[in-house]
């Protein structure tokens, strides 16, 4: 998912929302996870901000090579191209596009995002979730980091930890479908059977949505009645 720069309204994956990035579906590329992503598991478990310092200096050093140091304004711009390449499918111009903005400013927190995006798809996975932790320090009412990094999660096959972040973008946005879908997912492939799960399912089917999405909620709602009578 892309964020805004008000961080503000309903947030769709890969739909257009101004400047700030959008999140991204795990299933737009349909890639399956390789044995390296497997190895990278034990590292995403541990990433934190303080272990990528590395590439904070490389940041900066880019940044203090300004004279002057450019705007947050020229950021908003070159995160706009940026944009326009993932539409284009040009992940490799994207990606230099949102470097760029972040040489302008370190702190503008929809290019890390949008990075994290262009990295996840590059299967460049540590980096992509040190962008998108990185997101979530800079712009912690926003939930689009943590649907996003949910998202890698649960396409490296960390279910719980998916679901540790999915619950925390619900947190800061309640309403938001794609990540009541994202997390019933995760709640389903988690093997869960409890209310939570269909408090979910039922939101998800008060709101609005396509059809696919439709008959997925109510086949599940389905499954647990079953369950529940089973277990009575």
């Amino acid at each position: 998912m892309h964020l805004s720069d008000d961080l503000g309204g309903s947030c769709r994956r890969f739909s257009r929302r101004g400047e700030y990035p959008r999140r991204m579906t795990s299933s737009r590329k349909g890639r399956q996870v390789n044995r390296r992503s497997y190895l990278l598991l034990a590292v995403l478990s541990a990433c934190s901000l303080s272990a990528c310092s590395s590439q904070l200096r490389t940041y900066r050093q880019a940044r203090d090579g300004k004279t002057p140091i450019q705007s947050t304004v020229k950021a908003q711009e070159l995160n706009a191209k940026g944009l326009k390449e993932v539409d284009e499918d040009d992940l490799e111009r994207a990606e230099e596009y949102f470097r760029e903005a972040l040489e302008c400013d370190l702190t503008y927190a929809p290019a890390h995002n949008n990075l994290g995006l262009v990295l996840m798809q590059k299967e460049q996975y540590y980096e992509a979730a040190w962008e998108f932790e990185y997101a979530a320090k800079l712009a912690p009412t926003s939930p689009e980091p943590r649907d996003n990094l949910g998202l890698l999660y649960e396409q490296l096959g960390k279910l719980d930890q998916a679901v540790g972040q999915y619950e925390k973008a619900m947190e800061l946005d309640p309403d938001n479908l794609a990540t009541m879908q994202h997390l019933a997912r995760a709640y389903v492939k988690s093997d869960r059977k409890d209310q939570r799960l269909k408090d979910v399912l039922e939101r998800i089917l008060l709101i609005p949505t396509d059809k696919q999405w439709d008959a997925w909620a109510r086949g599940q709602l389905v499954r647990l009645g079953r369950v529940e009578s089973d277990g009575a």
